[in-house]
């Protein structure tokens, strides 16, 4: 993983003409995990499923870090400074998921099918022979709670096409606080088989909302913005088969 974030401001009518920050972080590892599963054929057009994820461990992660900063000045004088690298190793284990479902199979034209997912986020900890952690997972497990995850699709089938539309619900991992971390996700789908090749496209909206504070204490009560995100992906699946 790499994020690389970059801030720039200019003031034409200042003697410092412009401030550049870049932040630079790359983190890099492995995990495993185990999974589990089994589905029961209750009759003909239904299908029960049950799944336990246990939990993920990541060994060995490396978090690699740099901040530069860059100052123009109108007299032509340019500074340039940059903080020390920075470079730490842990551990990190992500919560068990225990997983439900149920189908229904429509004959040859089509499915429905539903998940119950059930993850206990304050079940999450970090370690490192560097470092003990105990302050953040303190507040992991005072803070995070379990929460359910629930998803919903349906395909249909016409000939060699796929007609796919989907729904997901995915609960507050939070204990309580400004923003509770909810998403509703929207999904539909189109896809074309034949023998030797396939063609998916698929369009996800996910939808969320905060809660934004631009200050505030114990003394000091403001009213917060109120912000709604819909982040939009399109996908574009090409497969050979042989």
């Amino acid at each position: 993983y790499r994020e690389t974030a970059l801030t720039d401001a200019t003031l034409p009518n200042d003697k410092f003409r412009e401030f550049t920050l870049w932040d630079d972080l790359e983190t890099r590892g492995s995990g495993f995990n185990f999974k589990f599963g089994l589905i029961f054929r209750a009759a003909d057009w239904i299908r029960l499923g049950a799944a336990i994820h246990t939990p993920t461990y990541y060994t060995n992660l490396t978090d690699e870090w740099n901040t530069s900063i860059k100052s123009e000045f109108d007299d032509g004088f340019n500074e340039v400074r940059s903080s020390p690298y920075g470079i730490f190793d842990y551990d990190l284990t992500t919560p068990l998921r225990a997983i439900g479902s149920i189908a229904f199979i429509i004959g040859q034209y089509g499915l429905i099918s539903a998940d119950y997912e059930y993850v206990n986020y304050s079940e999450a900890r970090l370690r490192s022979k560097s470092y003990s952690f105990f302050n953040e997972n303190d507040n992991i497990n005072a803070k995070y709670t379990s929460t359910v995850n629930i998803r919903v699709g349906t395909e249909w089938r016409y000939d060699r096409f796929r007609f796919r539309g989907g729904y997901a619900f995915y609960g507050s991992p939070f204990k309580s606080g400004i923003n509770d971390g909810k998403q509703n996700l929207y999904s539909l789908g189109l896809g074309f088989r034949e023998k030797y090749y396939f063609i998916d496209f698929a369009w996800v909206l996910t939808k969320s909302s905060e809660d934004y504070y631009l200050y505030g204490t114990q003394d000091i009560v403001v009213n917060p913005v109120k912000n709604d995100f819909a982040n939009n992906n399109f996908l574009l699946t090409l497969g050979l088969r042989f």
